[in-house]
């Protein structure tokens, strides 16, 4: 008797379909150099300035014990694709997790009176404290100043608006020359 073997689904992929995300990221140093985080190893990945960039986990980038001679700064780019995340840990211990298609432009140490970084997509911050060098986020020309420490941003191209959801702290919100003053709401 001739039993039948069962035949494998085809399943039909369709370019639109939504794959599920991941780790993901590409890192843009400042030279130009692009590393794809994803498929690198961990450990040691680059040096700049005495800054070192160091792949800890999938998914995880941290940048260690950074000081720049000549107050030189230099700049890099962390790319998240659509479906993708990456967590980042700045020199000066602020964690950064960015969503899907986003961006994140930062200094590999901050040298001067405040620190800068700039956002494109949307990014969830725990902000290292630090009274003397206040940490500012550039998200579609509205400058963000933390006065607390963990905080959302969301600012994709194809929305309306910027939304800001502040878990802890305080933040100033300034565009158009207006401030405004964010603290959380007590439930």
């Amino acid at each position: 008797k001739k039993q039948d073997i069962p035949v494998a689904a085809k399943r039909n992929i369709n370019k639109d379909d939504i794959r599920p995300g991941g780790n993901t990221a590409i890192l843009t140093l400042a030279d130009g150099t692009s590393i794809v985080l994803d498929t690198a190893q961990n450990g040691y990945l680059a040096n700049q300035s005495n800054t070192k960039i160091i792949k800890l986990k999938a998914g995880l980038l941290s940048y260690k014990n950074g000081k720049t001679p000549g107050g030189k700064i230099l700049m890099n780019t962390i790319t998240t694709p659509r479906g993708g995340q990456y967590e980042l840990e700045l020199e000066d211990g602020t964690r950064v997790w960015l969503n899907s298609a986003s961006s994140l432009v930062f200094p590999t140490s901050f040298t001067g009176k405040a620190r800068r970084v700039e956002l494109k997509g949307e990014g969830y911050f725990e902000v290292a404290r630090n009274v003397v060098k206040p940490f500012h986020v550039t998200v579609n020309n509205v400058d963000v100043r933390v006065l607390g420490t963990h905080f959302n941003i969301m600012s994709y191209g194809d929305e309306e608006s910027i939304t800001h959801t502040l878990l802890e702290g305080k933040v100033n919100v300034t565009a158009n020359s207006a401030t405004k003053r964010l603290v959380p709401v007590k439930a």
